[in-house]
Protein backbone atom coordinates (compact mmCIF):
# COMPACT_ATOMS: atom_id res chain seq x y z
CA UNK A 1 0.00 0.00 0.00
CA UNK A 2 1.13 3.95 -0.03
CA UNK A 3 2.57 3.04 3.63
CA UNK A 4 5.27 0.88 2.12
CA UNK A 5 6.44 3.40 -1.19
CA UNK A 6 7.19 6.24 1.25
CA UNK A 7 7.92 8.91 -1.57
CA UNK A 8 8.48 7.45 -5.15
CA UNK A 9 4.68 8.30 -5.55
CA UNK A 10 5.52 12.30 -5.47
CA UNK A 11 8.86 12.09 -6.58
CA UNK A 12 9.40 14.67 -9.68
CA UNK A 13 12.92 13.24 -10.38
CA UNK A 14 14.76 14.76 -7.73
CA UNK A 15 17.20 11.33 -7.10
CA UNK A 16 17.92 11.52 -11.10
CA UNK A 17 18.69 15.07 -11.54
CA UNK A 18 22.57 15.24 -12.46
CA UNK A 19 21.61 19.50 -12.45
CA UNK A 20 22.83 19.79 -8.41
CA UNK A 21 21.74 23.71 -8.77
CA UNK A 22 17.71 22.88 -9.16
CA UNK A 23 17.96 19.90 -6.74
CA UNK A 24 15.69 21.12 -4.17
CA UNK A 25 13.66 20.12 -1.73
CA UNK A 26 10.74 23.41 -2.39
CA UNK A 27 9.92 24.82 -5.33
CA UNK A 28 12.44 27.94 -6.36
CA UNK A 29 11.16 31.45 -5.52
CA UNK A 30 10.47 34.23 -8.29
CA UNK A 31 12.82 36.24 -6.12
CA UNK A 32 11.71 39.58 -8.23
CA UNK A 33 8.43 41.57 -7.14
CA UNK A 34 7.48 42.50 -3.33
CA UNK A 35 7.77 40.76 -0.34
CA UNK A 36 7.51 40.93 3.24
CA UNK A 37 10.01 40.12 5.48
CA UNK A 38 9.45 40.12 9.52
CA UNK A 39 12.23 40.10 11.99
CA UNK A 40 12.37 39.22 15.49
CA UNK A 41 15.43 41.67 16.05
CA UNK A 42 17.60 42.30 18.77
CA UNK A 43 20.26 45.04 18.73
CA UNK A 44 23.26 46.12 20.83
CA UNK A 45 24.20 50.28 20.47
CA UNK A 46 27.18 51.64 22.30
CA UNK A 47 27.07 55.18 23.30
CA UNK A 48 30.27 55.57 24.04
CA UNK A 49 32.37 55.65 27.43
CA UNK A 50 30.96 51.66 27.98
CA UNK A 51 27.73 52.56 27.93
CA UNK A 52 26.07 49.58 25.56
CA UNK A 53 22.02 49.78 25.37
CA UNK A 54 19.87 46.89 23.81
CA UNK A 55 16.26 46.97 22.28
CA UNK A 56 14.32 43.91 21.00
CA UNK A 57 11.12 43.51 19.18
CA UNK A 58 9.81 41.45 15.78
CA UNK A 59 8.56 43.64 13.07
CA UNK A 60 7.77 43.76 9.43
CA UNK A 61 9.54 45.62 6.61
CA UNK A 62 8.09 45.40 2.74
CA UNK A 63 10.81 44.40 0.01
CA UNK A 64 10.51 45.01 -3.48
CA UNK A 65 13.01 42.53 -5.39
CA UNK A 66 14.71 44.12 -8.72
CA UNK A 67 17.01 42.36 -11.75
CA UNK A 68 18.05 39.36 -12.05
CA UNK A 69 19.21 35.93 -9.48
CA UNK A 70 22.98 36.87 -9.88
CA UNK A 71 22.06 40.95 -9.75
CA UNK A 72 19.54 41.05 -7.21
CA UNK A 73 18.31 44.27 -5.67
CA UNK A 74 15.73 45.12 -2.88
CA UNK A 75 14.21 48.58 -2.11
CA UNK A 76 13.32 48.42 1.76
CA UNK A 77 9.45 50.32 2.15
CA UNK A 78 9.76 51.67 -1.46
CA UNK A 79 12.64 53.74 -0.32
CA UNK A 80 15.67 53.79 -2.62
CA UNK A 81 17.89 55.52 0.46
CA UNK A 82 17.43 51.98 1.91
CA UNK A 83 18.63 49.34 -0.94
CA UNK A 84 19.61 45.89 -0.39
CA UNK A 85 22.27 44.60 -3.25
CA UNK A 86 23.37 40.83 -3.78
CA UNK A 87 21.89 37.52 -5.14
CA UNK A 88 19.26 35.05 -4.84
CA UNK A 89 18.99 30.94 -6.39
CA UNK A 90 16.97 28.42 -6.30
CA UNK A 91 18.31 27.53 -2.84
CA UNK A 92 17.57 31.06 -0.65
CA UNK A 93 19.41 34.51 -1.05
CA UNK A 94 22.24 36.47 0.57
CA UNK A 95 21.70 40.51 0.27
CA UNK A 96 23.66 42.80 2.19
CA UNK A 97 23.28 46.99 2.54
CA UNK A 98 21.29 49.70 4.15
CA UNK A 99 18.59 48.72 5.96
CA UNK A 100 15.83 51.10 8.36
CA UNK A 101 16.74 48.78 11.53
CA UNK A 102 15.51 49.69 14.98
CA UNK A 103 18.26 50.76 17.45
CA UNK A 104 18.22 50.86 21.09
CA UNK A 105 15.46 53.59 21.27
CA UNK A 106 13.34 51.92 18.78
CA UNK A 107 14.75 55.02 16.17
CA UNK A 108 15.30 53.86 12.40
CA UNK A 109 18.65 53.55 11.39
CA UNK A 110 20.17 55.97 8.91
CA UNK A 111 21.36 55.06 5.54
CA UNK A 112 25.12 55.20 4.32
CA UNK A 113 27.21 55.52 6.88
CA UNK A 114 28.62 51.86 8.49
CA UNK A 115 25.06 50.68 7.46
CA UNK A 116 25.94 46.97 6.03
CA UNK A 117 22.91 44.59 7.53
CA UNK A 118 22.75 41.40 5.70
CA UNK A 119 20.09 38.81 5.11
CA UNK A 120 20.93 35.38 4.58
CA UNK A 121 18.22 33.47 3.75
CA UNK A 122 19.48 29.66 3.42
CA UNK A 123 16.10 27.81 4.57
CA UNK A 124 13.50 27.72 1.20
CA UNK A 125 10.19 26.47 2.60
CA UNK A 126 8.28 27.18 -0.83
CA UNK A 127 8.38 29.29 -3.78
CA UNK A 128 6.71 31.73 -1.48
CA UNK A 129 8.48 31.58 1.84
CA UNK A 130 11.88 31.62 2.94
CA UNK A 131 13.73 31.68 6.56
CA UNK A 132 17.26 33.04 7.61
CA UNK A 133 19.33 35.26 9.41
CA UNK A 134 19.72 38.94 9.97
CA UNK A 135 22.69 40.42 11.21
CA UNK A 136 25.74 43.41 10.55
CA UNK A 137 26.36 46.66 11.53
CA UNK A 138 24.62 49.84 11.60
CA UNK A 139 24.75 53.69 12.76
CA UNK A 140 21.56 54.44 14.83
CA UNK A 141 19.58 57.87 14.32
CA UNK A 142 21.80 59.95 16.53
CA UNK A 143 25.20 58.00 15.71
CA UNK A 144 25.74 55.38 18.20
CA UNK A 145 27.39 52.02 16.32
CA UNK A 146 24.94 49.49 16.83
CA UNK A 147 25.04 45.75 15.87
CA UNK A 148 21.83 43.84 14.92
CA UNK A 149 22.76 40.57 16.82
CA UNK A 150 21.92 37.39 14.68
CA UNK A 151 18.01 37.58 14.30
CA UNK A 152 15.66 35.30 12.55
CA UNK A 153 13.73 36.16 9.44
CA UNK A 154 10.36 35.26 7.36
CA UNK A 155 10.68 36.43 3.83
CA UNK A 156 7.06 35.88 2.59
CA UNK A 157 5.14 36.93 -0.60
CA UNK A 158 2.28 38.71 0.62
Amino acid sequence: GACDEPATSDDTDTDTDTDTDTDTQAPAPEWTGTWEIEIDWSVTCDLGFGDMRSNSGTDTWQLVFEGSEQDLSAKVNGNEFFTLVGAGSDDGLSLCGDFPMYDHEGDAARSGTQNEICLQGQDVISADEVQGVASGPFESRFGADCELEPSDFVLRRP
